[in-house]
């Protein structure tokens, strides 16, 4: 495979701007001119990430995380919003010119089992990428294949081996060399770990940051984990029912949070005996509202400690408070 550019940490490889994904939900009534509701799952999201880094993904589940990050490899067409990846608009291109990019843009999906065929070798499954990249030596591609296996740990001779005789952990590999096997530039990291067991998360977590290292990759890392997000990321964004309501650096975010949800996302880690955190516990009340109906203005307003009167009738921008730091929130 071709070598990527060579690209420096301070130029923005992904900018997404007013990205909005929004799917038809069930009827509004039992008559059909009563139309259809709208299911907002990602409702305005607007980031950039610059080459070589990690931005790590948080939030509740059901807030739009997987489905962001869907829209950005176009797997899902977005209803609206800019992808703009080194310099182009993937909204705006067709499948056809979307598939050399998809080479350099790749994916790593939360379950290794669902997410690998059965039927199917690991050696073959691996090499598929590149069948579909127009790569037609097989011994090239069995070249690259074996290089993988050794590069996420795994011995040469499972290649002719089948998804089901593997431990979870081994599968995870296997699907971290596949997303690599074009040599992409930029990796989603759709939960990798959350299906795993916790002794075999610290090995898959240093994998992944020692390959971005060798490899100069760029991650989007979506994860329930805040203390996995803290130790892989750059940058923090947290999601909350479509929206973004904070993005700054990981220490910045950590050390200082502004949004009050993003205080009781960190309020809600769970810490030793002997860890002196020093938080306060904060309980929120209510439910997550439905994205078919989501309440107008901020959206964190009906469970929000310090909710006033105007932010239910306005949407708060996301706008930068600190240097690098961003919050949608009035009172940030």
């Amino acid at each position: 495979m071709n070598q990527p550019e060579t690209q420096t940490k301070e130029q923005v490889l992904l900018r997404v701007e007013g990205l909005k994904m929004h799917f038809p939900g069930p009827r509004r009534g039992s008559f059909p001119w009563q139309g259809r509701s709208t299911i907002k799952a990602v409702d305005g999201v607007d980031f950039e990430l610059c080459c070589g880094q990690t931005l790590g993904l948080v939030g509740e589940s059901g807030c739009g995380k997987s489905t962001l990050a869907r829209a950005v490899l176009q797997l899902y067409r977005p209803t609206a919003g800019k992808v703009i990846y080194e310099g182009r608009d993937l909204c705006k291109l067709s499948d056809a010119q979307l598939r050399p990019i998809r080479q350099h843009a790749q994916i790593i999906f939360q379950d290794p089992y669902a997410s690998l065929d059965p039927r199917r070798s690991i050696g073959y499954t691996i090499a598929e990428p590149l069948m579909l990249a127009g790569v037609k030596d097989e011994r090239l591609r069995r070249e690259r294949v074996l290089e993988l296996l050794r590069l996420v740990g795994l011995d040469a001779i499972v290649e002719n081996r089948y998804p089901h005789e593997f431990s979870g952990g081994q599968r995870q590999r296997v699907g971290i060399a596949r997303a690599l096997v074009t040599n992409p530039s930029f990796v989603i990291c759709d939960e990798p770990v959350s299906a795993l067991d916790v002794s075999i998360q610290a090995q898959v977590i240093n994998l992944l940051r020692d390959l971005q290292v060798r490899l100069n990759l760029t991650y989007l890392f979506i994860s329930h984990d805040l203390r996995v997000v803290r130790y892989l990321s750059d940058q923090v964004a947290v999601m909350y029912l479509g929206r973004i309501v904070e993005i700054a650096p990981t220490e910045d975010l950590f050390g200082n949070p502004l949004h009050p949800y993003t205080r009781a996302l960190l309020s809600a880690v769970p810490r030793a005996r002997w860890e002196e955190s020093g938080i306060t516990r904060i309980v929120l009340k209510g439910e997550v509202p439905s994205p078919i109906d989501p309440p107008t203005g901020c959206h964190f307003a009906p469970r929000c400690p310090i909710a006033e009167a105007g932010c239910s009738q306005a949407t708060p921008p996301l706008r930068e408070v600190r240097p690098g730091h961003k919050a949608a929130c009035f009172l940030a």
